[in-house]
């Protein structure tokens, strides 16, 4: 694997931290999932594999809100839970230490930063359907 592309994938993630900033989380999910080839490190196999939980994460967040807006309190509440077991899960993948020239990097590793945005993603919607269902 060259360095070049340690630093692209990077770069692309940091992008998706940004989209998600923006509240585009779709769209940040997406530009995860661009990373691609039989060449990918262990940080990439590791977000790829986070970023697949996620997306399941962003399917129960939206299932949840369907069951809360027809009164299925009960259905939301379960739907709320397998959001935060697969959030759980995207944080549980390993997603290695890149060791080689690290230390060269330009970006510091910005995993940590977009499980932490998903997470607030996530609690914002919550808390938004609680609101409304109040």
């Amino acid at each position: 694997m060259r360095y070049a592309d340690v630093e692209d994938r990077f770069g692309t993630a940091w992008n998706a931290a940004t989209q998600m900033v923006q509240g585009h989380v779709e769209d940040a999910l997406e530009v995860l999932e661009t990373f691609h080839g039989p060449d990918l490190d262990g940080w990439a196999r590791g977000v790829l594999a986070g970023c697949a939980h996620l997306r399941r994460a962003q399917d129960h967040i939206r299932r949840a809100e369907e069951f809360e807006a027809s009164g299925r309190d009960r259905d939301a509440r379960h739907e709320w839970l397998a959001a935060s077991a697969a959030w759980q899960a995207a944080c549980d993948e390993p997603t290695g230490v890149l060791t080689e020239r690290r230390e060269a990097l330009r970006f510091p590793d910005p995993w940590p930063h977009i499980l932490q945005l998903f997470r607030d993603h996530l609690e914002e919607r919550r808390a938004d359907d609680e609101r409304q269902a109040g």
